[in-house]
C-alpha cells in the first residue's frame, strides 16, 4: 500500500478465473493496482490451478517444489513495481491518475518478467556447467575402460542429459532355467554408473536399474515388488562382500531408496559416489561386486537366505581437535576403555598431562589454534601448535622431531612423578594415536600416530638421546617436580 497525497494506491494479486482455463486447467495470476474504484492490472505470466491459490494470503500453495520460487517471484515483482510507482510519482503525488499506473505496468511488468527469466536461465546454466565439470571429468575416465559401455537411451528413448556407463545386464527371464517362473518375465537388470548433466547436486551414482518391456501384461507395482524382493534377499550378501573389500566404507549406510519409477524403469537402490572416491577404484569395483552378487543369486537363489535383516550398525565417525577427541585422549592416558569412561574419575596421569598443557601454553611452548574454536566465544580449542622450548618459546622449533621428544620426555617425567609419590597405576603406555588428535605442526598441519611415535629415547649405541636429555630438563624446569639430583638419577636409569 502506498499513500500519495490524498490518494491511496493499493496493489494486490488475484487469480483471474473469468476468462477460462488453459488446456491444463490453469489460470493466470494478475497484479492489480487501484485508486479508489479505478483499476490497472497486468498478468504476471504465472499460471496455476484454482485449488492452488490462497486468496487471503495472495500466494500459491501446493506440493510442487517450485512453489517457494514462484511466491518469491511474485513478491519481488510487486516490490519492483511499488518502487517504480514511487519513483515516477515523486513530487507529483496529488496528480496521480490510474492511467499513469497503467503506463508503468505496461512499461515495466513485462520487461521485468522477461529479464528475470533470462537472468535466471543464464545463471542456472553457468552454475550448472561449472558444478558439472568435476563430474564430467570423472565420468570420462570410464570412456577408455574395457569393462564399461556408454549408452545413450533407455527403451530406445534418447537420454541426452544423462551419461550412463553400463558394465553388464542380467535377464532373469532367459537365464534362470525356470527357477523364477513367470514372476521375472520381461524383467532385465542393468548395472550402471550414471550422471545427470542437469543435476550436479546429486552427483555421480551407481547401482542396479531394472527395465521391463512396454506392453507387458503386468502392473508396474507388481514388477517393482519383484525387484524389491530380489534386492531384499541379495542385500545382506552384497554388504558382506563390499564391507570386506572396502576397509573404510560401511555400505550398510550407503544404499539409497529411489524417489521415482517411470518409463518402465525402476532403481531398487542407488549409491552416491563421494567426490573424494575414485570412480574406478570405488564406483566401478563396488558395482562389479553388486552385479556378481545378483548373478550368483540368479544361478542359485536357494543359496541366499530370504528376508535377512541387514545390520543397522551406526557408522563410527572419528574426529580430531574436539571435546570427544580430547576426552578419549585423557581416558587413554589413564588406561580407561572408552566404553567404561563415564564410570571413571579422571586419573593422576591425565591430570598431570593437562597441567603440562596449561603451563606450556602460558610459556608459549604451545600455541592454541583458534581456527578450531568451532563453539565460538572464549572457549579454548583442543588444538595445540608446537612453538618451541625455553623461556617464552624463544627457541626455534626447527627440529621436526620436537613434539615427539617433548611427549616422550613428558611421559617419562609423569611416570617418575607417580613412582616418586608412591601412586599405584598400571598404565604406562603413551597413546600416540589419540595424541595426534590434539597436536599440530607449527604451520598447522596434522600429525599421524606413526610420525609421533617413531622415536627412541636411546641412540644406536644405547646411549640416552641428547635431545631427550634436554627436553626432560626443560619440562621439569617448567613443571618444578624434581631437583637436579633427582633428574640426574632419572636419566641414569633410563
Amino acid at each position: 500500500m502506498q499513500k500519495k497525497g490524498k490518494k491511496e494506491i493499493k496493489g494486490r494479486f488475484f487469480l483471474r478465473t473469468n476468462q477460462g482455463a488453459d488446456k491444463e486447467g490453469k489460470y493466470p495470476i494478475y497484479i492489480n493496482y487501484s485508486i479508489g474504484l479505478k483499476h490497472a492490472r497486468v498478468s504476471t505470466k504465472i499460471r496455476i490451478k484454482e485449488c492452488e491459490w490462497d486468496k487471503d494470503k495472495e500466494e500459491i500453495f501446493s506440493n510442487d517444489f517450485n512453489v517457494s520460487k514462484l511466491n518469491l517471484r511474485l513478491h519481488l515483482l510487486k516490490k519492483a513495481l511499488d518502487r517504480m510507482i514511487e519513483i515516477n510519482m515523486e513530487g507529483n503525488s496529488e496528480a496521480v491518475e490510474i492511467s499513469d499506473i497503467r503506463k508503468i505496468l505496461r512499461e515495466h511488468a513485462s520487461s521485468y518478467f522477461s529479464d528475470v527469466k533470462e537472468v535466471n536461465q543464464r545463471l542456472w546454466k553457468m552454475f550448472t556447467d561449472n558444478a558439472s565439470s568435476f563430474y564430467k571429468d570423472s565420468m570420462r575416465i570410464l570412456s577408455d575402460h574395457d569393462d564399461t559401455k556408454l549408452i545413450g537411451n533407455i527403451h530406445g528413448i534418447p537420454t541426452p542429459h544423462h551419461w550412463m556407463y553400463e558394465i553388464g545386464k542380467l535377464d532373469f527371464s532367459k537365464e534362470n532355467n525356470g527357477k523364477f517362473g513367470k514372476t521375472h518375465s520381461g524383467l532385465v537388470y542393468h548395472f550402471l554408473l550414471e550422471y545427470d548433466l542437469l543435476d550436479p547436486n546429486v552427483g555421480i551414482y551407481y547401482g542396479c536399474k531394472c527395465l521391463w518391456d512396454f506392453g507387458l501384461n503386468k502392473d508396474a507395482e507388481d514388477i517393482i515388488a519383484v525387484a524389491d524382493a530380489d534386492w531384499k534377499t541379495i542385500k545382506a550378501e552384497a554388504i558382506r562382500v563390499l564391507n570386506a573389500v572396502f576397509i573404510d566404507i560401511n555400505f550398510s549406510k550407503r544404499f539409497k531408496d529411489t524417489d521415482n519409477a517411470n518409463d518402465n524403469t525402476y532403481w531398487p537402490f542407488w549409491i552416491s559416489l563421494h567426490r573424494d572416491e575414485d570412480i574406478k577404484g570405488v564406483g566401478l569395483l563396488a558395482l562389479k561386486i553388486i552385479m556378481r552378487t545378483y548373478e550368483r543369486y540368479m544361478k542359485d537363489p536357494d543359496s541366499f537366505v530370504k528376508d535377512v535383516n541387514v545390520s543397522n550398525t551406526k557408522c563410527r565417525i572419528r574426529t580430531r581437535f574436539t571435546d570427544e577427541a580430547f576426552k578419549s585422549l585423557l581416558n587413554k592416558i589413564d588406561g580407561i576403555n572408552s566404553k567404561d569412561s563415564d564410570s571413571h574419575h579422571q586419573g593422576i596421569r591425565s591430570i598431570l598431562f593437562e597441567k603440562f598443557l596449561n603451563k606450556a601454553v602460558e610459556e608459549k611452548w604451545l600455541l592454541l589454534d583458534f581456527g578450531f574454536n568451532y563453539e565460538g566465544g572464549d572457549k579454548k580449542p583442543y588444538a595445540f601448535k608446537v612453538k618451541g622450548l625455553g623461556k617464552k618459546g624463544k627457541k626455534d622449533n626447527k627440529n621436526k622431531d620436537s613434539l615427539r621428544y617433548m611427549l616422550q620426555s613428558l611421559f617419562i617425567l609423569i611416570d617418575e612423578y607417580i613412582k616418586d609419590k608412591h601412586i599405584i597405576t598400571e598404565n604406562k603406555n603413551i597413546p600416540w594415536k589419540q595424541l595426534s588428535g590434539i597436536f599440530l605442526t607449527e604451520d598447522g598441519s596434522t600429525w599421524s600416530p606413526e610420525q609421533l611415535k617413531s622415536i627412541s629415547i636411546k641412540d644406536k649405541d644405547g646411549l640416552i638421546d641428547k635431545n631427550i636429555n634436554t627436553y626432560i630438563k626443560e619440562i621439569n624446569g617448567l613443571m618444578e617436580w624434581f631437583d637436579d639430583k633427582k633428574i640426574d638419577e632419572i636419566l641414569r636409569n633410563l
